[in-house]
């Protein structure tokens, strides 16, 4: 290969990389910010029933006749 082309080569791979890291940043920008419970299967809830309110986060493992069960990170349900 010349000179000219191994330049033509680098120029092409450097403005590239920038195209995609500047587009990766524009999409982080444009994306709503996640308030705590939600995505990634999660779940917050604020409970009235004696629990003093306390937020519950974790995998929902069943939801039937007005009774939620959660599954804790460290296992447990609740």
């Amino acid at each position: 290969m010349n000179k000219n082309m191994i330049i033509a080569l680098i120029a092409v791979i450097v403005v590239g990389a920038g195209a995609f890291f500047g587009g990766m940043k524009y999409d982080q920008a444009q994306r709503p910010s996640q308030q705590p419970g939600q995505g990634n299967g999660g779940f917050a809830r604020r409970f009235g029933n004696g629990q003093n309110g306390q937020a519950v986060r974790g995998q929902v493992i069943s939801n039937d006749n007005g009774t939620l069960t959660v599954k804790m990170r460290d296992g447990s349900t609740k």
